[in-house]
């Protein structure tokens, strides 16, 4: 991989990493948060408020969670692919220079 190509890369996998970080820290906050609205404030309202709030929560936390699963992953795979590229166009590169050492013996 050239210089340009990693620094891009790196940039790029920083970036994930960042938001993986970050939908892994606020759903906890939230519920935490959550928790204690409920315990604070202590009254009927303040259960059905927390109830819909983490209904209306819940999916997208969970969703978030898979995205980022499935990032990770595909990250992976892109890496792997990306060195099983390289090593065949090394070799391709070493083949094409000894077909051509050879044409010229």
């Amino acid at each position: 991989m050239s210089g340009e190509h990693s620094d891009k890369f790196n940039s790029k996998i920083e970036q994930i990493s960042f938001w993986q970080w970050v939908g892994r820290v606020v759903p906890m906050v939230l519920i935490v948060g959550l928790l204690l609205f409920y315990f604070f404030y202590n009254h009927e309202l303040s259960l059905w408020v927390s109830i819909i709030i983490f209904l209306c929560c819940f999916i997208p936390i969970i969703w978030w969670w898979w995205a980022l699963d499935t990032m990770k992953w595909l990250g992976g795979l892109y890496v792997q692919t990306l060195n099983t590229h390289s090593t065949i166009l090394k070799e391709l590169s070493n083949l094409k220079k000894e077909i051509f050492k050879k044409n010229n013996e």
